[in-house]
């Protein structure tokens, strides 16, 4: 079960506060992580009605933490680093967001066959695996390695052409077609959003890197 929002929102205004802007980007991540494992295990579970409620609530609160760092970047006097990359960040976290609203509000919309729903599953599972890996940057740069996100959007493209592929020849049914290419293409978007963002965020922990000396002390 995902956290609630009041804990949450106040982790979240906690460090704004007190200027650890990276903790709150790997809070948000976290929490994406845990929205992905839990449309993964819905979409095991069949209950597309709860994935839709679920779906509705991942908005509200993911639109409340991008205006927190909206705000607080907005009203930033000193910031650790190039503003330029941690808008970008920003952005990016917000499009993924997206991506991932959409893909859970069009699923269950219509009846898909089982291999179809296991590719699904299998895209929602590197992107979140993706994820994953970002947050783990933020705890230890040591595990900076933007090679390994690379691997993962590759295999996506493949895993990504070779269901069109199937698609194409095997789907006679319009619906189940034109649902499954659309939730295959918010899908392969999301993974691809992740890699554009793992490398704003890899240049965002490298400028830290080098200014972390500089800093006033409360924000060390």
């Amino acid at each position: 079960m995902t956290k609630d929002i009041d804990p949450v929102r106040r982790e979240l205004l906690h460090h704004m506060q007190n200027g650890k802007i990276l903790d709150a980007i790997d809070l948000i991540l976290q929490n994406l992580i845990e929205e992905l494992e839990i449309i993964s295990s819905t979409l095991i579970q069949g209950n597309s009605d709860q994935l839709e409620s679920f779906i509705d609530k991942l908005g509200v609160r993911n639109d409340e933490y991008n205006q927190i760092l909206a705000h607080v970047l907005a009203d930033s006097v000193f910031l650790p680093f190039n503003s330029t990359y941690l808008l970008k960040v920003q952005d990016g976290l917000a499009e993924i967001i997206e991506l991932i609203q959409a893909f859970g509000h069009k699923w269950g919309v219509y009846d898909l066959e089982k291999w179809i729903e296991d590719h699904m599953k299998s895209m929602i599972e590197i992107a979140k695996e993706i994820l994953s890996l970002l947050s783990s940057w933020i705890e230890n740069d040591h595990n900076i390695d933007l090679t390994k996100v690379q691997a993962l959007e590759n295999q996506a493209d493949g895993i990504h052409r070779d269901f069109i592929s199937k698609l194409y020849r095997e789907v006679e049914d319009f619906k189940a077609f034109h649902l499954a290419e659309k939730l295959d293409s918010l899908a392969e978007e999301a993974i691809d959003r992740s890699e554009v963002l793992a490398k704003d965020l890899m240049i965002l922990l490298k400028f830290n890197k080098i200014s972390i000396s500089d800093l006033p002390s409360y924000l060390r």
